[in-house]
């Protein structure tokens, strides 16, 4: 077992959960102020949490029992549930490894948190999460209609996130499948546009397709796809037909769009 790391004020931060000391084989947790900040995953995966980490927009995501946080690197304003929630100290970046701070973390993702001055130990009481170490860390939640589970990093789960908190702020009934049908509406025009232009592209010239550039705006994903989804079509089977593949996609995005909106409501 490795030992405790040290702080940054030369004590030795210890991080105990549900009875289970934890052990950090690289970076340990580090005190910046009055808080302890500590690496992504060994904690947080020990306390029954789904982590990821978007390299492209340098946020931590947390998924546990359908609880979802939305931590930026270096930002002082983190997103619980869809809702802003101030910090007093952002997540960084140290020695190469993502440090979270820990309190916030936890409570947000509803375990209880202790801290003794004396001895310099965080205690958790994840509340069923791998205390032991000999669990697996959750998955993402699933989809209740085809129990796949849902991609929190995908356009379409922040989108149905993004809704939900809409929908509440504005006093709307919070059922999902008001906001599917426009969701779906938009992703369906951007799939096709994106499915003849992929076609139109392998037509002109099978040996050497281009990647479209990103176009702004939520359809880029779907674009994307469709695009993608073109070429294939017209280079394996010569069709050009978007309505025969756009019900796959389709049931892939409602999903992650409905686990988004249910875990922003």
């Amino acid at each position: 077992m490795g030992a405790p790391a040290m702080a940054q004020n030369g004590g030795a931060v210890s991080v105990v959960v549900n009875g289970s000391p934890v052990a950090f084989s690289g970076q340990g947790p580090v005190q910046s102020g009055r808080r302890v900040l500590v690496p992504l995953r060994g904690v947080l995966e020990k306390l029954g949490a789904y982590v990821s980490y978007d390299s492209a927009s340098q946020e931590v995501r947390a998924v546990r029992n359908e609880q979802q946080i939305v931590l930026p690197i270096g930002g002082y304003t983190a997103q619980v549930d869809g809702n802003p929630v101030k910090l007093d100290v952002p997540a960084k970046v140290l020695n190469g490894s993502t440090m979270v701070p820990l309190r916030f973390v936890a409570e947000a993702l509803g375990a209880s948190v202790d801290y003794s001055g004396a001895t310099q130990t965080v205690t958790i009481n994840a509340g069923g999460g791998d205390g032991g170490g000999g669990g697996r860390p959750q998955r993402p939640p699933r989809d209740p209609g085809d129990g796949r589970p849902a991609n929190v990093d995908a356009p379409a789960y922040r989108a149905g996130l993004n809704q939900a908190t809409k929908d509440r702020q504005a006093g709307l009934p919070l059922d999902y499948r008001a906001a599917l049908v426009p969701f779906l509406e938009r992703q369906k025009v951007e799939f096709q546009r994106g499915y003849r232009s992929g076609t139109a592209d392998a037509r002109r010239d099978p040996t050497s397709i281009p990647t479209p550039a990103p176009r702004p705006g939520p359809g880029d994903d779907a674009f994307h796809a469709g695009y993608k989804q073109g070429q294939r079509d017209f280079l394996t089977k010569m069709i050009a037909d978007p309505g025969r593949t756009w019900p796959d996609y389709a049931a892939s995005v409602e999903g992650d769009f409905r686990a988004g909106y249910r875990a922003g409501r």
